[in-house]
């Protein structure tokens, strides 16, 4: 517990794990013989954490090396109690690979098979996956680098739709912030060219059109934060970064791309130049209607960024900070490379924080470069000071509860 200024704060207890854990893309939360794990999914190996013990360990997959190191997750199922399935995407030059994984936690193994590929010519490079979003259980949003066009493909049969997003040329980025209304799919979208505006995409309408947003001297980062659902109320969130230094901040929006608001990320940290790109989550809205956020940023963009920070934030939904509180100091020496489990850039929608219920905690995954060195750490959030504060979950987390809460994410346990 912290108390800054007569308000009780949650406090972070930051543990280093005993191999590299780098929180790129595919992350994901199994619940398994009372024990919480974190689950990395990597071309060359499943990373494998166990949050209860503070212990980790890797399984080799086999897969081909020749695939992209990002993966995007189509969707999951939980074979029993100690196993679960994964079906992803991986790409490499001139085609789109469909791989699936089943982890055991009993006997700690993994089984992976490339159970389908299509031939896309327009593959090339990394950013087309990195910047890309899957709409479950099969259409894979992503953008070709070399002509700045979107594809939609059904990865069912490999169908491909192609077309051109108004972007003037720069490279887009798609995002798992969208919505499925009557007449599209509203989709949050990205454009590759530094103080660019933020763009909402209307999918089967083939447009993108400007909000005329900028909050930062980067480039919109759509990735960056997770799609908040609460009951009747969405928020798109948005981040800037990746040009060294820039003053970046977070906007929000609702999900037809209204501006809501701001957070005002150099007023917070002291810094001129701000890189929102390490992440961040609303995780709760409160009893007053505020809500209670985590932010990770870096300061600076590039190789000589010598701080990264974590936050705990209370905001208004206008983006006003009204409390916040420093989590933790990640002291590296290569900004390039702070990750934490909060949704940042390149992460796809399942590379969010897990809430347990029972024991009040928030739980993460971080890495960094100290000293030359890559070092990866648990973060584990005590929140139980301001739990009675909290009215509604964000329902695009992860969650470990006795009872069932609604959403592809959440981990549902029965007591024994």
């Amino acid at each position: 517990m912290r108390v800054i200024f007569g308000v009780v704060m949650p406090s972070a207890n930051v543990t280093q794990l005993p191999i590299v854990v780098y929180v790129r893309s595919g992350n994901l939360f199994h619940y398994y013989n009372g024990k919480l794990y974190d689950i990395e999914l990597l071309v060359d190996a499943v990373k494998i954490v166990n949050c209860t013990d503070k212990t980790a360990q890797e399984l080799s997959t086999g897969l081909s090396s020749d695939l992209t190191p990002y993966v995007r997750i189509i969707d999951l199922k939980h074979k029993t109690n100690s196993t679960i399935v994964v079906r992803a995407i991986y790409i490499k030059s001139g085609y789109v690979v469909i791989v699936r994984y089943e982890i055991d936690l009993s006997a700690m193994t993994v089984n992976v098979v490339e159970e389908q590929s299509y031939n896309l010519t327009w593959i090339s490079a990394r950013e087309e996956l990195q910047h890309s979003a899957v709409i479950p259980p099969y259409l894979w949003v992503a953008p070709n680098k070399e002509d700045s066009y979107l594809h939609y493909v059904n990865i069912d049969n490999g169908n491909d739709v192609s077309f051109d997003a108004g972007l003037g040329g720069y490279f887009a980025s798609s995002s798992t912030k969208y919505v499925a209304l009557n007449d599209d799919i509203y989709m949050m979208l990205g454009r590759h060219y530094s103080g660019s505006p933020v763009y909402l995409l209307k999918l089967y309408s083939k447009s993108a059109s400007s909000t005329g947003v900028s909050a930062g001297g980067g480039s919109p980062r759509s990735q960056i934060g997770s799609i908040t659902l609460f009951y009747n109320d969405v928020i798109f969130p948005c981040g800037w970064g990746g040009v060294s230094g820039t003053d970046n901040d977070i906007a929000l929006f609702d999900h037809r791309m209204n501006h809501l608001g701001t957070l005002d990320l150099s007023a917070l940290t002291g810094w001129g130049d701000v890189d929102t790109m390490p992440g961040f989550t609303i995780l709760a809205k409160k009893t007053d209607g505020k809500y209670y956020a985590l932010l990770a940023v870096r300061h600076s963009s590039g190789s000589g960024s010598p701080q990264g920070r974590l936050y705990w934030l209370e905001l208004q939904r206008n983006g006003t900070i009204v409390s916040s509180s420093l989590l933790h100091t990640f002291a590296m020496d290569d900004g390039d490379k702070l990750r934490v489990q909060i949704k940042g850039d390149y992460s796809d929608r399942t590379c969010v924080p897990c809430i347990d219920l029972r024991s009040k905690k928030v739980y993460a995954t971080a890495f960094d470069v100290e000293g030359g060195t890559s070092k990866s750490w648990l973060v584990e959030i005590d929140i139980s000071d301001v739990w009675d504060n909290i009215a509604e979950w964000n329902r695009a987390l992860w969650f470990i509860s006795p009872l069932r809460i609604p959403t592809t994410l959440t981990l549902s346990v029965t007591p024994l």
